[in-house]
This record gives C-alpha cells, sequence and structure tokens, in this order.
C-alpha cells in the first residue's frame, strides 16, 4: 500500500467543494493527488476551471490530519484503501466519470476480474421500494 498515494487520495475526497468529477479533473492535470496539494498554487495557470475558493480548499491541513486518522482506522480494522491511481484500482469504475477517488474494502477482492456481481442496497427503505 502507497501511504503517501491513500493519504492525499483521501485528502482529496474529503476536502469540502470537491466532487469526485473535479478530483478526477485535478489529478488529469497534474497526474496524482499529492501533487494537486503540492502543486495547488499552480492549478489556477492550468485549467480556467480551478477557482481560489478551490485552491483555498486545498489549502487545509485538517484534510491532511484527517486523511491520516483514516488511514489509521482503516489499518487497525483491516480495512484495504484503493486510491485511483492504484493499478488495483477497479478499471471499469475508472471508466465512469463521477467515481470514487478512494475505495475502502474490508476481506479478499479482485475487482478487476472479467465477471463480478455487486449488490446495492439501503438502509433507509422508500414505501415505493418495499
Amino acid at each position: 500500500m502507497n501511504e503517501n498515494l491513500n493519504l492525499y487520495s483521501i485528502a482529496l475526497s474529503i476536502t469540502p467543494g470537491i466532487k469526485p468529477v473535479i478530483a478526477k479533473k485535478l489529478l488529469d492535470l497534474v497526474g496524482d493527488a499529492e501533487s494537486v496539494f503540492l502543486r495547488r498554487r499552480e492549478l489556477a495557470d492550468l485549467s480556467e476551471e480551478v477557482t481560489p475558493r478551490l485552491i483555498e480548499a486545498l489549502d487545509n491541513p485538517e484534510v491532511i490530519s484527517r486523511a491520516a486518522e483514516e488511514i489509521h482506522i482503516a489499518e487497525k480494522n483491516n480495512i484495504t484503501i484503493l486510491s485511483y491511481g492504484s493499478e488495483h484500482y477497479p478499471s471499469r469504475l475508472k471508466e465512469c466519470e463521477d467515481a470514487s477517488v478512494v475505495l475502502f474494502y474490508k476481506g479478499n477482492a479482485d475487482l478487476n476480474v472479467s465477471k463480478v456481481i455487486s449488490m446495492v442496497g439501503t438502509r433507509k427503505i422508500t414505501h415505493y421500494g418495499k
């Protein structure tokens, strides 16, 4: 597990105002999540979509410390973290515009096999869904 990749990917995913679509655009601009934070002042020169508000959000050291806490909790509970830049990140999910920058799972998983079964559910079922 590349701890820096996970640290900065988690930080990017929890930064207020940065949704997955924007996060992936930032990753495309500079290559990886760590560079997004380290080169945040240059981002406006690379894309018109990068606003001063976005740069200010990336300038918040609290997201890095919160991301470190998430890694600690994951390690303590044997939870695997998959960052968008990881070779194990599901290739089919990378094709989705709004795919999460970080995935968490517990147990064994090969998410790039040719056939996959998934289940989606809810904790609060609606009347329609009964």
